[in-house]
């Protein structure tokens, strides 16, 4: 009975062997907020740079070639291996209830085939990028970021 009585009233290492237990799942939480940080970051510069594109598209107006805003958009991504894709400056009339574009039969500016709206030059920019996570352990995240945007041009 003398023993039960020793460990009963000792708590030395206790603290130690909670650590012990808890640090694997922080350590895990950490790396799961940091892949997550940096994938955040990868979506907001490859946001960040279609802008850029389509700012410069918009601005160029309707002589604009799509192998600069290819170069403008890989470029001031920040990022390795961005795969920017331009179409455009097409004639393109908006259709659907849900808006689309499609290539308008009719010259530009001139009536689209509904017979209300007005075809104009517009430019896709779409731009993707594969991230690689920090820890692969973690590659259930999303690899795949993309950023997409349309814009007429004047």
């Amino acid at each position: 009975m003398r023993r039960v009585g020793f460990w009963r009233g000792t708590a030395k290492g206790v603290a130690a062997v909670e650590f012990a237990v808890a640090s694997p799942l922080l350590l895990m939480l950490l790396a799961v907020m940091t892949d997550f940080g940096f994938l955040n970051h990868a979506q907001t510069a490859l946001n960040a740079a279609v802008s850029a594109g389509t700012q410069y598209a918009y601005l160029t107006g309707t002589s604009v070639a799509a192998t600069n805003i290819q170069t403008l958009v890989q470029g001031s991504a920040g990022l390795s291996g961005v795969s920017a894709t331009v179409t455009g400056p097409a004639c393109y009339c908006i259709t659907g209830s849900s808006p689309s574009l499609t290539l308008a039969s009719a010259t530009c500016n001139g009536t689209c085939p509904d017979g209300v709206t007005t075809a104009g030059y517009y430019v896709k920019v779409k731009a993707t990028y594969t991230y690689s996570p920090f820890f692969p352990a973690f590659a259930l995240l999303p690899t795949l970021v993309t950023a997409q945007q349309t814009i007429q041009v004047q």
